[in-house]
Order: C-alpha cells, then structure tokens, then sequence
C-alpha cells in the first residue's frame, strides 16, 4: 500500500510540474519586448500564467512583487471607478532582470497605459470612465520586481 501512496505522489509531482511551462525568450537578452503574447491575449480579461519564486508584499497602498521566473498574462491589482471618481493614479516602479516583460492597464476590452520597464513610471487617468481598472503584467521567461501605488480621488 505503501508503494502505492509513493507511486502516486510521484505521479502527481510530475503532473504538476508539467504544468509549469514558461514561454521562452526569443528576441535576445537585449530586446524584452514580447515576442509570443499577442495583443488579443493582452487585453482579454482571463489570465494565463506560470510563476517560480513568487513574493507579494504589501505596506499600506503600496504592492511589491518579486518573481524569478515568470511566464503569461495576469493582472496583479485592480480597482473600480465609479462615477464619483475624479481620478485613479497608477505609480509603478519595475525593474527587469532577464526575460521579456510589459506592465499595462487595461479596463473593458482596451489597454489604457502602460509603464516604461527600468524607471519609476505614474499613469494618471483623469475622470475615468466606470469600469474595473487592471494593472497588468505579460511576461515571456521574466525575471522582474515591480512596485506599485495606486490611488482613487
């Protein structure tokens, strides 16, 4: 019974690890565009992704991730404007170590800004339209940290 119980956490381990596929970075170290991740994947609203060495921390409003390996589309925060929003403010900080990266905004349907990769970045929108606001990361084989702040007025 024993043998059993091993035979199908192997199984199992192996199953799971099959199921960590990372896109591979085929446009050189130099070039972190994207190279696979087309613009209908980007902007639709499901999430498809494969992460090693995953670390969220949050201070207050303020997000830090850290991932070592990093594949796909997610979002990693959202917000809703309402009609009484004046304005949602998206401060962004990401710093990229190898692979291909894109941090962006999307809200119905549409990418409403993205970030520069290696800068202290803000995207402001001004009296934004009613919709849930998603701050967005596509990666192909990434290795990045990423702050964020994001502030509803």
């Amino acid at each position: 019974m024993k043998r059993y119980w091993i035979i199908g956490l192997i199984l199992a381990m192996c199953l799971g690890l099959a199921a960590c596929g990372q896109i591979e970075d085929t446009n050189g170290e130099q070039d972190y565009s994207l190279a696979t991740i087309t613009e209908e994947q980007l902007v639709k609203g499901t999430n498809s992704s494969s992460k090693v060495g995953f670390l969220h921390t949050q201070i207050n409003d303020s997000h830090t991730f850290k991932v070592n390996k990093f594949s796909g589309v997610e979002a990693i925060e959202s917000v809703r404007a309402t009609e009484n929003t004046k304005s949602i403010t998206f401060l962004v900080e990401c710093t990229r170590k190898s692979g291909n990266l894109y941090v962006y905004v999307r809200c119905d349907g549409q990418i409403v800004g993205d970030f520069e990769i290696g800068a202290r970045d803000d995207l402001v929108l001004e009296n934004p339209a009613p919709g849930k606001y998603e701050l967005c990361v596509a990666g192909e084989s990434a290795s990045y940290e990423l702050s964020v702040t994001i502030t509803i007025h």
